[in-house]
């Protein structure tokens, strides 16, 4: 990813700091020879899984598919408004996975999901029986995964605003 990315441009401030800040501690670590008792990379996903989170949020309420106050809530809980197998006596408002699919197709809230998991649930989460440590390499490809999970969503909404 470089600072001058054209979806850069579709995000709050805040969010394009934090995935230029990813970017940027990515490629540190990559020219630096790895350290020996590094056995964790998952700290280079942490401020672009922030700014994914923000930016999901952003997202939903942009198209009308949260309130005012779940956007401003603490209590909204993306991994359960995007949880395609989320038990149906659970689907109050917030669940947005079916109004997703209808306005941008299966893949976008299917990527969204996957997104998720594997760049925030995976790496910020600790489990002493599934062990989870990411190598530079697994590092760099949730970055990207995030980065492109982005640029998917802001092609996808200008493409359907502009049908």
């Amino acid at each position: 990813m470089t600072e001058n990315e054209p979806w850069l441009n579709h995000i709050a401030d805040i969010e394009r700091q934090l995935l230029v800040q990813a970017n940027y501690l990515l490629e540190r670590e990559k020219t630096q020879s790895l350290h020996p008792s590094m056995v964790d990379y998952g700290f280079l996903v942490y401020p672009a899984a922030k700014a994914y989170e923000g930016f999901l949020k952003t997202f939903l309420y942009r198209n009308n598919l949260i309130s005012p106050e779940m956007y401003q809530s603490e209590h909204f809980r993306i991994g359960k408004a995007l949880n395609p197998d989320l038990p149906y006596k659970y689907r109050e408002d917030g669940w947005v996975w079916d109004d997703l699919a209808r306005l941008y197709g299966e893949d976008v809230p299917a990527r969204f999901w996957s997104t998720w998991r594997k760049c925030r649930n995976h790496v910020f989460h600790f489990k002493p029986d599934k062990m989870r440590l990411y190598t530079l390499v697994e590092a760099q490809i949730k970055l990207e995964l995030i980065f492109s999970t982005i640029k998917l969503a802001i092609e996808r909404e200008t493409t359907m605003k502009h049908s």
